[in-house]
């Protein structure tokens, strides 16, 4: 099972602090699952023909990955992908 977890922005407008997804190999196939887990509320992380949106960001187990490499990024049991706003400052 993997977890997805969201922080800040995400986890507000989502209403969720994390969901769990099963049968997964790679970052891909996880967004795959967690879109349709949302329905209308994907549009908050997903834009036209299921691409993440740009304003985000994605870690997997705390290491940073490129938005581009979702279909070759694997994924194993246990693995924890966090999905959070882009720092900010002013």
């Amino acid at each position: 099972m993997i977890i997805i977890k969201f922080y800040g922005y995400y986890r507000e407008a989502l209403n969720l602090e994390e969901v769990e997804v099963k049968d997964v190999k790679t970052l891909k196939e996880a967004f795959e699952k967690l879109k349709k887990l949302l329905r209308e509320k994907s549009d908050i992380l997903f834009e036209e023909g299921d691409i993440l949106k740009k304003n985000l960001l994605l870690a997997v187990n705390n290491t940073i990955v490129k938005s581009d490499d979702l279909e070759n990024e694997k994924i194993f049991d246990g693995d924890i992908i966090s999905i959070m706003p882009l720092p900010s400052g002013g």
